[in-house]
């Protein structure tokens, strides 16, 4: 798998980032390196629940996020030190007392945002698509998803559909219907 990742990365296809000692791979403009550490981070139960709780609670405080998870204060400030440095979250610094809500980073997450399909991401496929002779025609172009044929130059064989669908992955606040 390391040696495909290279390879692809190498393609131009991927991207890589480090986040927490692991390196992670992305497509290229399709999303970009801190929304992919945001996911990274939200793999996590304990970081999914923090961050569920001040997108409810906007403007609360570590205190309060102790008391709701039952984590430790330490626990609390790593998470919420990670979630800030990924733009999850985003905080407000008033005295002793800091306010945590959501950051840039948390907002395109709940809007749905990043089920989108960047134009950029549409330009760079199909340029690389001509450049394998492909001979891309794009059949179907939304919001959140983009279908390519990928015509045959041999009579024998049959075109292709490149399908990228990213209305599939969701992401819900605990009170929107899980």
């Amino acid at each position: 798998m390391a040696w495909h990742l290279r390879v692809l990365e190498a393609g131009g296809l991927l991207e890589k980032t480090k986040c927490g000692g692991r390196a992670v791979f992305y497509p290229k403009y399709l999303r970009d390196a801190r929304t992919e550490k945001a996911f990274l981070l939200l793999r996590n139960e304990n970081a999914r629940r923090i961050f569920e709780f001040i997108a409810e609670n906007p403007g609360v405080q570590q205190g309060d996020i102790v008391e709701f998870s039952g984590l430790h204060h330490d626990t609390v400030r790593w998470h919420v030190k990670r979630m800030l440095d990924a733009g999850l979250i985003s905080i407000r610094r008033g005295g002793r007392n800091s306010q945590y809500f959501l950051g840039d980073v948390g907002k395109m997450i709940i809007s749905g945002e990043v089920r989108e399909i960047p134009s950029k991401f549409i330009e760079f496929l199909l340029e690389k698509l001509h450049s394998e002779k492909l001979n891309p025609e794009i059949r179907k172009i939304k919001r959140n998803m983009v279908v390519i044929k990928l015509k045959s130059l041999e009579p024998y064989e049959a075109d292709r559909l490149l399908i990228i669908d990213l209305s599939k992955f969701d992401f819900r606040i605990s009170g929107e219907g899980r």
